[in-house]
């Protein structure tokens, strides 16, 4: 999923039955979870567990992208969020996954 704001985005504290891996293709990203808070450049990403309690806020415009993976998917998946660097064959992955649509595996 591909998200584009103009103005800062604020999403306060939730959580997902899923997993979500997400980050910022352009802009900083502010992100809390119940185990730790981080700024995120757009070379980074963050992984939240399925059920972590997370909320994040953008500084400024924002671009940015996310992907959910299924819970029974995440087993072997960090238990903890973490936050790491998006290596170029993340950021094309995530780039053309983005464009396949409702459905799509």
């Amino acid at each position: 999923m591909r998200i584009v704001q103009s103005q800062e985005r604020v999403t306060g504290a939730h959580r997902h039955a899923s997993g979500q891996l997400f980050g910022a293709a352009r802009g900083l990203l502010s992100v809390a979870a119940d185990s730790g808070q981080w700024v995120v450049p757009a070379s980074h990403c963050v992984w939240m567990p399925p059920h972590h309690i997370h909320g994040l806020r953008s500084h400024g415009p924002f671009a940015g992208w996310s992907v959910y993976v299924d819970e029974a998917s995440c087993g072997g998946l960090p238990a903890a969020p973490c936050v790491m660097r998006v290596s170029g064959l993340l950021r094309e992955a995530v780039a053309r996954a983005s464009g396949w649509g409702d459905g799509a595996p």
